[in-house]
């Protein structure tokens, strides 16, 4: 039986560097100078390094999200931390198949790897009939985390876990290369979409999405009034983003497992208010328990201090944790999220 951790969140002031206004600035940075609202913050690091600073940019239609190294201690722990144990696909009589269903069996090498625009990721169990659920990541700034032919954030952060066992991972990849441009990168992943429930045989009811920074802002932002049509279009049962920002008028509902530390310089409570406001919860909330891991960048035993909130119209939860993952920054992806994640998405 694995332990679990059960702790309270205390409030952390910091100071947030993630403005933006409407949902064509995406602005969570990390590090790098603040701008006014539309300004691009961006900044890249080497792999393991840490972010590096960076320089901020104007430009009104700009979106570059977060700032973000990538590299290796940002890799989500030890897979021994996850279970091999899950569901396998629901039978298709509870399922709702996508129009691909029947086109065909797994692709060869079990990936579509589309050079500077996607990536499909296929587990070995599938056979192109039995419908799967499908996991969506959008990967954080810079060129690690954009990755190259063999590997990208979310390839990476899915391996060893139960999403590379039973879930089809599909991730959009920035046109820039770097950052999300909501307004550039929208209609590429919808293309992205497009293409899996046509051509592939997916769960067109469970349909979950995550992002880390720069990517988990643009998940956030298609939770805006603006954006409501681009939503609708991805229909996610949940979502697990790490490290957003504020985006200013949240109004779509949607069950949240947000992780995001107060440790790093970016202020984790607008994004909070954001979920917590919208899914009508109340302010009293309860621990939520995950699974205990150590820290990949300095092998501490991690506190995720998750804490559920009641009264809310779909399940909302906040992991403020402590993992220095990501150069020390604690801006990375921590070392229990493929576990929780997993399990918050098969609960609902």
């Amino acid at each position: 039986m694995r332990s679990k951790i059960f702790s309270f969140v205390l409030p952390l002031a910091s100071v947030c560097l993630a403005c933006g206004e409407d949902s064509g600035d995406m602005t969570p940075m990390s590090e790098g100078s603040s701008g006014s609202a539309g300004d691009s913050g961006t900044s890249e690091g080497s792999p393991g390094s840490g972010s590096s600073g960076g320089d901020s940019t104007g430009g009104g239609g700009s979106n570059s999200g977060g700032t973000d190294s990538g590299g290796p201690d940002s890799s989500g722990g030890d897979p021994s931390n996850d279970s091999s144990s899950g569901s396998s696909g629901e039978p298709m009589d509870m399922a709702n198949p996508s129009p691909g269903c029947g086109k065909g069996g797994r692709p060869e090498g079990g990936r579509v790897y589309v050079p500077g625009m996607s990536w499909l990721v296929f587990p070995e169990q599938y056979d192109g009939n039995t419908p799967l659920p499908v996991l969506w990541g959008w990967h954080g700034c810079g060129e690690y985390n954009f990755g190259d032919a063999n590997r990208t954030e979310w390839w990476d952060e899915t391996r060893n876990s139960n999403f590379e066992t039973e879930y089809v991972v599909a991730i959009p990849l920035a046109a820039s290369g770097s950052c999300f441009d909501y307004n550039t990168d929208i209609g590429r992943a919808r293309a992205l979409y497009d293409d899996l429930v046509e051509n592939y045989c997916v769960d067109m009811d469970r349909m979950f999405g995550t992002g880390h920074s720069s990517g988990a802002f643009f998940l956030h932002n298609m939770l805006t009034e603006n954006h409501q049509s681009d939503w609708a279009h991805f229909n996610l049962r949940g979502i697990a983003p790490v490290a957003s920002g504020n985006v200013n008028g949240q109004t779509t509902q949607v069950p949240t497992l947000y992780i995001h530390s107060p440790g790093e310089n970016v202020d984790p409570q607008d994004a909070v208010d954001d979920f917590t406001s919208t899914n009508q919860c109340s302010m009293e909330t309860m621990p939520y328990g995950v699974d205990a891991c150590d820290s990949s960048h300095d092998g501490d035993p991690v506190d995720a201090n998750c804490l559920s909130y009641d009264d809310c119209d779909v399940p909302t939860i906040w992991c403020g944790h402590d993992d220095s993952a990501y150069g020390g920054t604690f801006h990375g992806i921590p070392c229990f999220f493929r576990q929780a994640a997993y399990d918050f998405f098969e609960g609902l």
